[in-house]
């Protein structure tokens, strides 16, 4: 009584929509029912003669050969269709894994990391490889931690290493309220968020170009707790060192004498020594990525441990109807149009391959590409496109820009040299970016997007060597204008852009700001200046928090 209670109580279809099918069997059957009357109708007025000659079937005998065949047939596909869909009336429970480590990675924002003794600079190098980190950690939780006179947590721990990757270009020791170097915190902070997150042990990545001795005790001291921590650290800048530029006056001194920031890779060594990491110095190749990386994965495999909750999938029972068919077949085994009805259906249902679903009746992999792309999923979207623009473009939007750059590589219109620029730029390759737009200027010499953007990494890349504070109020909008445009994006959010600028600069950036808007991008933008916003199109007019006005006069 348990088990039929539990069948009545718990039954349903797993893919109930194959049972639709049923519709049209159905139809098909009752045709072969009408279309056989109409038959027997000619008898009436075929004499009896002719009758067996001109009609097949007359004989009652083959009739009822013929129905019974019908019948069955009708049966077969109804069995077929019914174990399509999955009858299920048992839950079957299955472990859930999960990663019992984490990788936190600790990023060094003292003064010292503006040094140029690696072009153009420690910050700027030591960026571009973290966002690389980024990109290749696939598995288990990461976090990021800047530390100058005091750490802070950028980041906590995240499956989502995009989130983090977008806030890296920003990185920039005059985001902290006060210089120093105070490692120390940052490993303290690491650490409890390893410890606080459950985790039963974590690697520690330090991005830096030095450790002072006074900080060895503290660190080796916040490390030796209740969990085992791995550090690994990656070493940027020279042996020879570089002075510390200080804004726009010259160079860091210390009783007079300039200061030369060099990589003290003894320590570092020492540290990750004592804790079972590595140590790379900053390399210009992948090198010390795939090491790093490497590294966290055989931890994230190690760790990798089972659950004690348990995660609950209906089990298919769909397979036992298959019996059914036997006596079917074994009835009809002569006539080998039941084997094609029967076996048709049953491969679309195969368990041992993912080659085809549901959706795929309904829509081509590009369209449900295109439903990846509209919900961000950029990643599935490449992988599911057919059409080459169209999976370049999602690769562009996931953040592979050398596989987009493969892709429009092979279109040689104006658009697509647009969007080979626009790899370019995102490669850091701006020449390379300048003359892709140069090629698609050629071909349209009225393509806004690509005088514009060509315009802005000329800029750029006149100024790539100069620090923030050496830009002027206008140059560093120009620069936040190319860093927004050079995604593509479909809305542009300007927050003050003519904040701390004279009324000439401000023009120019609303100037360049609508020159970007069109009938498939939208801008949208705050200001307190009246003479800007009332070049809006809609306005919304806020006072103390609350809307006054709706697209109002102002």
């Amino acid at each position: 009584m348990d088990f039929l209670g539990n069948l009545i109580a718990n039954f349903h279809f797993i893919r109930p929509s194959w049972l639709l099918m049923l519709i049209p069997v159905l139809f098909f059957y009752m045709c072969m029912i009408i279309f056989k009357r109409n038959n027997s109708s000619w008898e009436k007025v075929i004499s009896p003669e002719l009758a067996p000659i001109l009609i097949k079937g007359l004989d009652n005998s083959n009739r009822k050969v013929g129905h019974r065949f019908k019948l069955l047939t009708l049966l077969g596909w109804i069995i077929t269709i019914l174990a399509i869909a999955g009858p299920t009336w048992n839950k079957t429970s299955q472990p859930i894994f999960k990663s019992e480590s984490a990788v936190v990675i600790v990023f060094d924002l003292s003064p010292s990391m503006m040094a140029e003794d690696i072009k153009p600079n420690r910050l700027t190098r030591a960026r571009f490889k973290l966002i690389d980190m980024l990109r290749e950690i696939k598995e288990g939780s990461v976090s990021l931690i800047v530390y100058g006179d005091d750490a802070y947590v950028v980041s906590p721990l995240t499956e989502d290493s995009n989130t983090i990757m977008s806030i890296v270009p920003t990185l920039n020791p005059n985001l902290l309220p006060e210089r120093g170097s105070n490692v120390e915190d940052g490993f303290e902070k690491a650490y409890e968020l390893i410890k606080n997150g459950g985790f039963k042990s974590g690697d520690l990545l330090l991005i830096t170009d030095g450790i002072e001795n006074q900080a060895l005790k503290s660190i080796e001291k916040t490390l030796r707790g209740d969990i085992d921590i791995r550090v690994s650290i990656l070493g940027i800048g020279t042996s020879d060192g570089a002075p510390i530029p200080e804004g726009t006056q010259g160079f860091m001194k210390q009783n007079g004498n300039v200061v030369i920031a060099k990589l003290e890779d003894g320590n570092l060594k020492k540290i990750t020594s004592n804790f079972n990491g590595i140590y790379k110095q900053l390399s210009p190749n992948d090198s010390d990525i795939r090491a790093f990386t490497k590294l966290f994965k055989t931890n994230f495999d190690n760790e990798q441990s089972e659950s004690k909750r348990e995660f609950d999938i209906w089990d298919d029972q769909g397979y036992w109807l298959i019996f059914f068919l036997l006596p079917l077949f074994i009835s009809q085994f002569r006539k080998g149009v039941i084997i094609c009805i029967v076996a048709g259906p049953l491969v679309f249902n195969s368990h041992t391959t993912n080659a085809f679903e549901w959706i795929d009746l309904w829509k081509t992999k590009d369209q449900q590409a295109k439903n990846a792309m509209s919900n961000e999923d950029y990643e599935k979207a490449k992988q599911l496109f057919k059409n080459e623009h169209w999976k370049a473009s999602a690769a562009y939007k996931a953040g592979s820009f050398d596989q987009a750059l493969d892709l429009f590589t092979n279109d040689s219109t104006s658009t697509g040299f647009y969007n080979q620029g626009n790899s370019f730029a995102r490669m850091g390759e701006l020449d390379k970016a300048i003359e892709s737009y140069d090629s698609a200027l050629k071909i349209d010499p009225l393509m806004d997007d690509a005088l514009f953007n060509k315009q802005l990494i000329e800029n750029l890349k006149n100024r790539q060597n100069h620090y923030p504070s050496e830009l002027s109020g206008g140059e560093a909008q120009r620069v936040a204008i190319s860093r927004a445009v050079i995604n593509s994006p479909e809305i542009i959010l300007a927050d003050e852009p003519s904040g701390s600028l004279d009324h000439k600069n401000s023009k120019e950036i609303f100037k360049l700001l609508f020159k970007l808007k069109n009938k498939n991008r939208v801008l949208i933008y705050a200001t307190h200046n009246l003479y800007f916003a009332k070049m809006a199109d809609y306005k919304l007019q806020i006072h103390d928090g609350k809307i006054k006005t709706y697209n109002a006069r102002i």
